[in-house]
């Protein structure tokens, strides 16, 4: 038996930043209370905004088809990795000199 299948609806997973549940079967709504992980979920095609507030703190709702395991998976990715999935990893790079310039020439 699947893992979602015993949970009963609107019981909540995750941590106080990032947390799910599910108010009807097959539909699973992700809350955040960062922008980081806001931006994030914005960002995927399956996801649809359905709340958003500012009272009391930073809070944005996206509504997924998807099931609550699902969404445990993808709390635990988000809340593993402390960067965006497409951010750049290492600094910017910086441009090389060339190798020889038109004043660095000397004649003899």
């Amino acid at each position: 038996m699947r893992n979602d299948a015993m949970k009963p609806l609107n019981t909540v997973v995750g941590t106080a930043e990032l947390s799910a549940w599910q108010p009807f079967p097959g539909i699973t709504w992700v809350q955040c209370r960062t922008a980081e992980h806001a931006n994030r979920l914005a960002k995927r095609r399956d996801a649809r905004l359905v709340v958003r507030g500012m009272a009391g703190g930073y809070l944005k709702t996206y509504e997924f088809r998807h099931p609550l395991a699902w969404a445990e998976r993808l709390i635990r990715r988000y809340t593993r990795q402390k960067h965006a999935a497409n951010a750049r990893l290492s600094a910017r790079a910086k441009p090389r000199k060339a190798f020889c310039s038109a004043g660095s020439i000397s004649k003899p």
